[in-house]
């Protein structure tokens, strides 16, 4: 039996503490977590009870099985199945890699996901690495014994796929057509009205056109917003939103004061110049590669639509001046950046309320001084909302400079392993492995290819159908981008290795070099950490920047322990 090292006593102590063990004869139970997704969002009784529905029987279906221990429950309410970016499957997906859950239930597999390339890459690969058992109840699909199926799964995921992109092609489509012809969707900007012919075209309202006049009369005399909101709130003139597109229902007669953003959106909205403006932006979700903001010159005009408030020209001009506004601000604000520190709120843009994700409001004394961090609690965001609640400035930063301790304590602790270890054998061994681990990569990347090019040579001369042609370049083409991000995260590894292995690595000499005097101050908070999620319990969740290179450190640390034990021989050999 190899001995033990005292670099892995060292790392053990980084280990979080075990209660003692308990003797028990009933076998372990799956650590289980329920999934649950509405794709659309809004207030609606009916969603509330679909959804609702959907997490009572899973709730059901865990409860009859004794081999299943319900942990927690995941719910996306009102996220799309295309996108993998949804923030309860994240949580969900962190809690998996921490080891809080092994077993995954969802109603269905489109309640998981609609992309068939994502859903296959967690179900073929994510989760058998993390000993994930996943389990799909109206699908009948159980991972640990129904590998038998994984055929039938695929095809399920592929038709969910399709018709999802289906759907969303057709939408689109009809979406484009009218917008061609100069049909403006959503409400008429201010000062517009829609004309009764069903063109979806616009006339001017004149019950506020002269207020539009008025508002791009001053920009032009270079009026900054705000100086156009004060005028315009001074002179008594209201801001009266316009009507739905979708209702025949009268013009709100609930009027507000101005505020600057509203001004602002009028003086950029090219619709004022009197021609119609489409492809600005692009959100298709049978094509999530290509969804946001479209450049200017891209942008597609039908020349004279309806009735214009300011020539292009001086539109032009007005463009021209906000931009350079904006460089100067931009320009400003990087120099200033991190220039002072805040003593009155410490946490600005830091601290975000964990049962909803708002950013924590504050509550100052006289002084403007922060004392106390509060969230009135924001419903809908998952399944349901939660409690208004607070926590005090004072119980916040306690917390905080306590686990900057822990973290301080830690690279200490990791510096002494690290200055133990001759760390030029090291990094030379550990090079040489990940090149190793390459080649035999780049191996298989080749087999890939010259597989799929059997398939082509296949369906060319028809071997193969066009179904099953498409099907088996999918599946090589999903292997072949799983098989490119492991390249691509080794290449990574190679070219950090000697920067996480030494005292440059961001994250050990940022709390090696940290004094912890009192309260921290704002500048070293910001420098130190990314985001901190305060909970209704008072318990907090610190995202450090940099904390990635410290699990880098460990990793390869635990990597040349491995190589170094399988090179002391056992006792009698």
């Amino acid at each position: 039996m190899a001995r033990k090292s005292r670099t892995q006593e060292q790392l053990m102590k980084l280990q979080p503490l075990s209660a003692d063990p308990v003797v028990d004869d009933a076998p372990a139970k799956y650590k289980t977590a329920i999934y649950a997704r509405l794709s659309y969002n809004n207030f609606s009784t009916t969603n509330v009870d679909v959804l609702s529905s959907q997490i009572n029987h899973l709730k059901e279906y865990v409860e009859t099985h004794t081999d299943m221990k319900l942990i927690d429950t995941y719910v996306d309410d009102g996220w799309s199945g295309i996108n993998f970016n949804r923030p309860e499957f994240t949580r969900m997906m962190e809690d998996m890699k921490d080891g809080k859950i092994n077993c995954i239930v969802v109603r269905d597999f489109s309640r998981f996901g609609r992309n068939y390339l994502e859903s296959g890459y967690y179900l073929q690969k994510v989760f058998p690495a993390y000993n994930i058992r996943f389990i799909s109840v109206f699908d009948h699909y159980d991972s640990l014994v129904s590998d038998a199926d994984a055929m039938v799964v695929s095809m399920m995921q592929l038709i969910n796929d399709f018709y999802c992109k289906d759907i969303s092609k057709k939408i689109c489509s009809a979406y484009d057509t009218k917008v061609s012809k100069g049909f403006c969707w959503g409400k008429a900007p201010y000062g517009y009205i829609r004309r009764n012919d069903g063109s979806g075209r616009l006339l001017m309202d004149e019950d506020v056109s002269f207020i539009v006049y008025l508002i791009f009369h001053w920009a032009r005399q270079n009026k900054t917003p705000t100086d156009i909101t004060n005028k315009l709130n001074r002179l008594g003139f209201l801001y009266r939103p316009s009507e739905s597109n979708f209702t025949k229902s009268p013009k709100p007669e609930s009027e507000t004061p101005w505020c600057s953003s509203t001004i602002k959106c009028i003086t950029v909205n090219p619709l004022y110049t009197g021609d119609y403006v489409y492809n600005r932006f692009r959100n298709r979700k049978y094509d999530a590669s290509h969804i946001g903001d479209i450049p200017m010159e891209q942008w597609k005009f039908i020349q004279k639509t309806h009735p214009g408030y300011i020539a292009k020209s001086d539109y032009l001009y007005l463009q021209e001046y906000f931009d350079e506004k904006s460089q100067t601000w931009q320009r400003k604000k990087m120099e200033n950046a991190r220039t002072y520190d805040n003593p009155f709120n410490p946490l600005n843009t830091l601290l975000f309320c964990g049962e909803c994700n708002h950013p924590m409001k504050t509550i100052k004394d006289s002084s403007g001084y922060v004392v106390e961090y509060h969230c009135k609690g924001h419903f809908r965001i998952q399944a349901a909302g939660h409690l208004s609640f607070s926590v005090s400035r004072e119980s916040v930063m306690e917390q905080i400079k306590k686990q900057l301790v822990i973290q301080k304590n830690e690279a200490s602790q990791l510096f002494d392993t690290l200055s133990s270890l001759p760390i030029l054998s090291v990094i030379e061994h550990l090079e040489n492995k990940k090149r190793h681990e390459l080649t035999f990569l780049h191996t298989k990347e080749d087999e890939i290819k010259q597989r799929m090019q059997r398939s082509e040579r296949d369906y060319q001369n028809n071997l193969l159908d066009l179904e099953t042609y498409t099907l088996q370049i999918e599946k090589l083409e999903m292997e072949q981008a799983i098989l490119q991000d492991e390249i691509a995260d080794l290449y990574e590894q190679l070219r950090e290795l000697r920067n996480c292995l030494s005292t440059e690595n961001p994250w050990l000499s940022s709390f090696l070099s940290l004094d912890i005097q009192g309260e921290p101050l704002s500048t070293t908070l910001h420098q130190l950490i990314n985001r901190i999620e305060v909970y209704s319990d008072n318990r907090i969740v610190i995202h450090y920047l940099d904390i990635g290179y410290k699990q880098k450190l460990i990793r390869y640390i635990h990597e040349w322990e491995y190589i170094k034990e399988k090179e002391v021989p056992h006792n009698g050999e």
